[in-house]
């Protein structure tokens, strides 16, 4: 058995998305006519180079889905696997064939009595995405779509429903990027890398402009000499900004390389890819060409200007004068002294910010989940792909769990609608007795629906009451186990213990308490929660979590086996630890805190060349009156203390420079760093030292330099 992705389409998806097939045809109207006929597939491309190694004969070739059996008449273009970028499908088959395919899930249809009923008349069927070619803009849609909501709303008596209901709205993405989930998760830091980028980018340029100055100052006699015999300012300032622009396009054409290897790692570090094809790419396309091109032009121009009017901006008497001082020794905040300034300003915010990240994420490394990671299995199944029907599954999660239990080392095993930390929910607005609800509150609880021995096996501690047992069942009176989170929002004043609350009518009674868990994700605290027990509630998927004693990790095969063997053509879609469950939902904050600390890596290291490049530039231009001094009597660690203390001068006031702007990095940052105090002064004045000290290190070579001058060379020098 293999698990392959699988999509139900509707006869007009190829056509109207324009995807002309690489061999045969793809879908027609005629595909979707009638329930259960037309049991026709269409394979992607790939799957057809990887499975059937780009065989001519495939069409008409067999393909047996979840027992029911397809015949391939086509071959999608190639480089088209459906428009789920991170879910990558390999197979389409006509919508009309869902039940044939068991995948009959209407939980939320208005008939959801009858499995085998096609999704498109039924209304309430809210799980398909629907592509629209128009020539209307979303407001015209939404429109028609309220007016239908409108209609439909009057066969809502709750009030509190119908309002809910009405508040729906059509929102409309451009097709051209396709689906993701990704945008709506990392958007946020996204935004916040992108302004590291900038900042790292303003730094480089800084940088530039401060060495292109250093530059044409060294150039001074020769642009005195050109000026001298005629040549131009204008004429001078074109050759200087030409050459800003030709280190900006070999910058450009170098940075656009390793972009285009850096996009493809992070797009495998962001989805968790270790081996095989990523399912997406995100390479250098015109939009990243012109953008590079755009913001090469602007820093040419920008950071080339300056110097180029300084060089060409001189006393011509005093230029062409052999011994011309330089630069730095001259005014007392000059415009290379400005430029080292503002890098170490900059630098000081991205440090800070990296700092923030790892300290967010070390807070989520500690957190208490409120379950155990270290000793759980979870093993995703898919009965309802096997073709069992309702009555069959209880003895198939009797079986299951009988089955791992037998295991040598597992302590014991239970059956749930929901995994630990993997995204999965579901909620409900309820009625509860007692309970007058504020104007305009949602009264909701997420769900799970567990077997008996679920919280011990996860590790949940039950606070009050009682675990379900083999007395909760289809027959006996309905109640559910809630967290911590549902009593305190919903029964603050009185014991929750004997409660009820339902759908309308509450006559579910409360029958246990539970610790507060983070069981949808690591990273999303307790929301009010009730958990039902399996007998009493149908569940067609679901995950079976398994507790063993010692290393989970070793006893993964075991478990795959003893599942097996209870059926063979049960489909397990994963199996994995709760650890390696929970680490997934970290690998953003991993991944955007080691982004954080390379850049800001970067930064300082740019930040300490800078200190560099323009302290050892001002110790050349002053050798004549580094010798003079020593001539004149200053010893060797006054001249040291003179030229660090310059230095340490820019570092205090691009210190002081910064402070401010971390109130802007705050903003930007505040909404994805978590469990961080962003004014806690351990992080701003640890981030200051480091930043300090190395700036420190990047000037004590020059002013070492300049303190072991011999001063008579010096003197000869000049």
């Amino acid at each position: 058995l293999e698990t392959i992705p699988v999509q139900l389409v509707s006869g007009e998806y190829f056509r109207m998305l324009g995807i002309v097939p690489a061999l045969g045809r793809v879908f027609g109207p005629g595909d979707n006519e009638r329930v259960g006929e037309h049991p026709v597939a269409v394979i992607s491309h790939d799957f057809w180079q990887r499975r059937f190694g780009s065989a001519r004969d495939v069409l008409g070739r067999g393909l047996t889905l979840n027992g029911a059996h397809f015949t391939i008449i086509g071959v999608a273009a190639p480089g088209f696997r459906g428009l789920w970028l991170e879910s990558p499908t390999d197979i389409w088959i006509p919508l009309m064939m869902q039940a044939a395919a068991h995948y009959a899930q209407n939980f939320s249809s208005d008939d959801d009595s009858n499995d085998d009923k096609p999704w498109p008349p039924q209304e309430n069927i809210r799980w398909l995405d629907i592509v629209v070619r128009s020539r209307h803009d979303a407001a015209a849609i939404d429109t028609v779509f309220r007016q239908g909501l409108a209609a439909r709303a009057e066969k809502i008596s709750n009030p509190d429903n119908r309002r809910i209901f009405l508040q729906q709205r059509v929102i409309l993405d451009p097709i051209e990027r396709g689906f993701s989930n990704l945008r709506g998760r990392f958007s946020g830091p996204l935004f916040a890398l992108a302004g590291m980028v900038a900042l790292v980018l303003l730094i480089a340029c800084f940088n530039t402009a401060n060495l292109m100055l250093s530059r044409a100052s060294a150039r001074g006699r020769e642009i005195a000499v050109r000026l001298s015999v005629g040549a131009g300012r204008a004429r001078l300032m074109r050759q200087l900004l030409t050459e800003s622009f030709l280190l900006a396009g070999i910058a450009a054409i170098v940075g656009l390389g390793l972009a285009h290897v850096a996009s493809l790692l992070l797009v495998r570090a962001t989805l968790g890819i270790s081996e095989g094809p990523a399912p997406f790419t995100t390479g250098v396309n015109a939009r990243v060409l012109g953008f590079t091109a755009g913001v090469s032009i602007l820093t040419a121009l920008l950071f080339g200007l300056l110097p180029a009017v300084r060089a060409t901006r001189v006393d011509l008497e005093a230029a062409l004068r052999a011994g011309a001082r330089g630069l730095f020794g001259g005014a007392r905040f000059n415009s290379q002294k400005f430029l080292v300034a503002a890098q170490i300003a900059l630098t000081f915010v991205l440090v800070v910010g990296a700092a923030w990240f790892t300290a967010s994420l070390r807070y989520l490394a500690r957190l208490n989940l409120g379950y155990d990671q270290d000793h759980v299995i979870t093993v995703w199944i898919n009965p309802q792909s096997a073709g069992y029907p309702e009555a069959q599954l209880p003895a198939l999660h009797r079986r299951l769990v009988e089955s791992v239990e037998a295991l040598s080392g597992v302590e014991s095993a239970a059956v749930a609608m929901c995994g630990l930390a993997s995204g999965c929910r579901a909620g409900s607005y309820i009625d509860i007795t007692g309970y007058q609800p504020a104007p305009g509150e949602k009264v909701q609880v997420q769900e799970n629906i567990a077997g008996p021995n679920y919280f011990s096996t996860v590790g949940m501690r039950l606070l009050a009451g009682r675990d379900f047992t083999e007395r909760d069942t289809a027959k006996s009176a309905p109640v559910a186990i809630v967290n911590e989170a549902a009593v305190r929002r919903y029964f603050s004043n009185r014991n929750a213990l004997g409660q009820r609350f339902g759908y309308g009518k509450p006559n579910i009674e409360i029958i246990g308490i539970v610790a507060d868990a983070r069981v949808n994700s690591a990273r999303e605290a307790a929301l009010p929660m009730a958990f039902y027990p399996l007998a009493q509630h149908t569940v067609y998927g679901g995950a079976v979590e398994v507790r063993v004693a010692g290393d989970p990790a070793a006893r993964i095969r075991e478990i795959r086996e003893a599942v097996m063997k209870v059926d063979r053509n049960l489909p397990i879609d994963s199996i994995h630890t709760v650890r390696t469950q929970v680490d997934g939902n970290f690998r953003q904050d991993r991944v955007i805190t080691w982004l954080a600390a390379i850049f800001g890596a970067l930064a300082l290291s740019l930040a300490c060349f800078g200190i560099y490049g323009a302290m050892s530039y001002a110790v050349t231009r002053r050798t004549g009156e580094m010798g003079i001094r020593m001539a004149l009597g200053a010893s060797p660690p006054r001249v040291f203390a003179m030229v660090l203390s310059e230095s340490l001068a820019l570092l205090a006031i691009g210190l002081v420079a910064g402070a401010p702007l971390l109130f802007g990095a705050a903003r930007l940052i505040g909404s994805v760093v978590l469990g961080v105090d962003l004014r806690d002064p351990l992080i701003v004045c640890g981030s200051a030292l480091v930043v300090a000290l190395a700036a420190t290190l990047a000037a004590y070579l020059p002013a070492r330099r300049a303190s072991l001058l011999d001063p008579v060379a010096a003197l000869r020098s000049d």
